[in-house]
């Protein structure tokens, strides 16, 4: 097993997001970024290496799907602005102020 840490960033305003990894909601919640250093919520998910499916449902957005590749821990970090939802994924934690 590895670590699949999924972090909402930028964009979130307290509405309610779903993430779900490989069909299973892994969370529920209405995050609200904290602007000073751009996080609003960051989980970890244990995984078997491989490619999974990472979907983020945002009122408002169309549901972001995407596969992603885990070979060891991996870090995706997702936000939300003008209505779209865009992640990235690193092999490395995220920098936050």
């Amino acid at each position: 097993m590895t670590t699949l840490h999924v972090e909402l960033q930028d964009g979130f305003t307290g509405e309610p997001v779903v993430v779900e990894v490989d069909g299973a909601t892994v969370v529920e919640d209405s995050p609200r970024t904290r602007v000073q250093i751009g996080l609003a919520l960051t989980l970890e998910v244990d995984v078997e290496p491989g490619s999974h499916v990472l979907t983020v449902r945002h009122p408002g957005a169309a549901p972001f799907v995407e596969a992603v590749d885990v070979g060891a821990e991996t870090w995706v970090g997702v936000s939300v602005a003008g209505g779209v939802v865009t992640a990235r994924v690193q092999p490395a934690p995220f920098w936050y102020a």
